[in-house]
């Protein structure tokens, strides 16, 4: 058995099927390269660099996280210069994934969470975001609620930013999961909610959100998605990176578990005789991130045209 090729009218009937055998199932999405194309954490946190946003409580950690690579700074610099610096390590391959992905939610401390929610949206509009949903991915979550099955966003980005990327899909706040900070006084603090979800993490996250209910599919795009796939009844590989379809075809052969991959999870080839109907939902996407929350006087105040990272 291996991993095949099917669209994303199949992959909806593949879930409701399965929903039929087990209704308290749950279906669970991966966000960046799964709904969308591109990465709304990055996005967010290249903008608030860009924009010099980040709050001065976070220059402490921040500056250890630079001394513990090596590298040097001017002692005057504040939080987001020294996360730009970080930013370019990481480019430059030497600042490990998962510490960085780690640091691009627990930078945001000091910060509100209207704050990070309007810096978001900007963000968001700015890079054109609208433009990069997979609308396949979309109407097959819209479908799925519209069946009463439960649908979930498990992400490595922060839960705020995620919540407000999927919102406007029809996901609501209770069921996007991402990197979490507890508030203290009304801001962000640096301690974490739970362990961000990443790679195993993700299925944790997901159980402790949803104990006890089985995992009718999962959907994703990356390596980091596989934990998930391993623990759902049905995985859905997006995309064409080769070190996934390669994993996704062991997972088949390995377990016997259906497995399947979209190759084009844009498309709007989900129409079937019980599937929605086809709509344009670009126009629908890009108004809803205007309207989802008015951007605060003082978010606008604090933003100026400066320097780009690189």
């Amino acid at each position: 058995m291996s991993s095949l090729n099917i669209s994303c009218a199949s992959a909806l009937e593949q879930v409701v099927g399965l929903a039929k055998e087990f209704p308290q199932g749950i279906v669970a999405f991966d966000a960046d390269g799964t709904l969308w194309s591109d990465d709304v954490g990055v996005l967010t946190f290249h903008y608030c660099l860009r924009h010099r946003l980040l709050a001065e409580e976070s220059r402490e950690r921040l500056a250890l996280e630079v001394r513990q690579l090596g590298l040097s700074f001017p002692a005057q610099a504040r939080a987001s210069e020294l996360a730009t610096i970080l930013e370019n390590a990481r480019a430059e391959g030497k600042y490990a994934e998962r510490p960085y992905t780690e640091m691009q939610v627990w930078a945001y401390a000091g910060l509100t969470e209207n704050q990070l929610e309007d810096y978001t949206i900007q963000a968001l509009q700015e890079a054109n975001h609208d433009q990069a949903i997979h609308s396949g991915m979309v109407a097959i979550a819209r479908e799925l609620r519209d069946r009463g099955i439960q649908t979930a966003v498990i992400s490595a980005s922060p839960q705020i930013v995620a919540r407000v990327a999927a919102s406007p899909l029809g996901f609501a706040s209770s069921e996007v999961l991402g990197g979490l900070l507890i508030q203290r006084n009304g801001s962000l603090s640096h301690e974490w909610a739970y362990p961000l979800p990443y790679g195993d993490d993700k299925v944790r996250a997901g159980e402790t959100r949803f104990p006890k209910r089985p995992w009718l599919a999962a959907f994703g795009d990356s390596d980091f998605d596989l934990p998930m796939m391993r623990k759902a009844h049905s995985a859905f590989g997006l995309g064409q990176k080769a070190s996934l379809l390669e994993k996704l075809s062991r997972l088949a052969l390995g377990s016997q578990k259906p497995t399947f991959h979209l190759a084009e999870p844009h498309s709007w080839n989900v129409s079937s005789s019980e599937s929605t109907q086809k709509e344009n939902l670009q126009p629908e996407i890009a108004q809803s991130f205007t309207q989802e929350k008015n951007i605060s006087p003082e978010a606008r105040e604090t933003i100026e045209p400066k320097a780009g990272l690189r």
